[in-house]
């Protein structure tokens, strides 16, 4: 006697149901950034919003009710991982709890899950405050050679990799430019 086969054994399918498994969970893999990606993602958010903030003190751009009388600013927190733009309301630096006006916070714990970490030299905080073009106020710096600089390391512990990313510097005149040169660096 001869019988028809209309239909799949349930082994078939369970063979199938497995493969496709595999094949979607290559895929989801590598799919996420991993730490390396995660590392090159915060740097170039940073770089932008240090260009951003640089611009609008260019620009004299008016986010609230007139240009801020201190500019435009970002303070790094490295306890919290961390750092803030801001409009700073006089030419005192950055003040907590002070007159200042918060523009944006960036989290790296909850942004990158405390896979990267923000830092200024040694320092806790820093501030770097943008009042024009070339007057650029800051409240750490490092040395190379003669020219001061300010500095950011932004860390992916887990890969022993850093980016180093130069914000402003200091001519032997005494002329302060932007540079937002990034280097990165196995540590």
């Amino acid at each position: 006697m001869k019988y028809l086969q209309k239909g799949f054994t349930t082994m078939e399918l369970i063979i199938v149901v497995a493969i496709i498994t595999i094949v979607f969970s290559a895929i989801v893999i590598d799919i996420r950034p991993d730490a390396k990606e995660k590392l090159e993602m915060a740097t170039e958010r940073f770089v932008a919003d240090v260009k951003y903030i640089r611009n609008l003190s260019i620009s004299r751009s008016e986010i609230l009710e007139g240009y801020p009388v201190g500019g435009y600013g970002i303070v790094i927190f490295s306890s919290r991982n961390a750092y803030v733009l801001y409009e700073a309301d006089d030419n005192l630096g950055y003040q907590v709890g002070g007159k200042d006006t918060f523009i944006l916070e960036r989290d790296f714990d909850s942004i990158y899950n405390g896979e990267i970490d923000i830092h200024f030299l040694d320092s806790q905080n820093a501030f770097l405050e943008f009042l024009s073009e070339t007057d650029i106020k800051y409240s750490i710096s490092g040395f190379a050679g003669d020219r001061p600089f300010t500095t950011a390391y932004i860390r992916a512990p887990s890969i022993s990799r850093q980016s180093k990313t130069t914000i402003i510097e200091e001519a032997n005149d005494g002329q302060v430019f932007a540079t937002l040169g990034v280097e990165y660096i196995d540590i």
